[in-house]
């Protein structure tokens, strides 16, 4: 994770992002991913610590999708004070992983309360994410 951030990093510094070329973006992009992939690792090896006591267990799957709703949103956050193609790209990116693990893993498994909060996690960035990324990408 921290090879990721520093690469991404040293990557990024001293140009604007948008004249870049694609190579270059990508390079970032997947540096950016990376680090973000990084933090979601830590922050799942983290929450699923806490999980297997009792009755928690119902939402782990929920402290889950957070966190990938989490990294979507502070992508989108770190692309509003910095505009940046990979940010924009990395932030649709931890949104459709949030997707496919809400499908895959807490509709089929979670219990109802759990799946009420989880749906209402997803369906609130959703909605905030497009007005954080704004119209034109910026």
């Amino acid at each position: 994770m921290a090879a990721g951030v520093l690469g991404y990093v040293l990557v990024s510094r001293g140009d604007s992002g948008e004249d870049a070329d694609w190579n270059l973006r990508l390079l970032r992009a997947a540096l950016a991913a990376n680090a973000g992939w990084g933090l979601a690792g830590v922050a799942a090896g983290l929450a699923t610590t806490l999980c297997p006591g009792g009755g928690r267990a119902d939402f782990c799957p929920t402290e889950l999708t957070a966190i990938l709703v989490a990294l979507a949103a502070g992508a989108a956050q770190l692309n509003q004070r910095r505009p940046r193609f990979e940010l924009r790209w990395c932030t649709y990116l931890f949104l459709g992983l949030a997707t496919t693990k809400l499908a895959m893993q807490n509709l089929r498994h979670g219990q109802a309360l759990a799946i009420v909060i989880s749906v209402t996690l997803y369906g609130g960035s959703l909605g905030m994410l497009p007005r954080m990324l704004g119209p034109s990408g910026r």
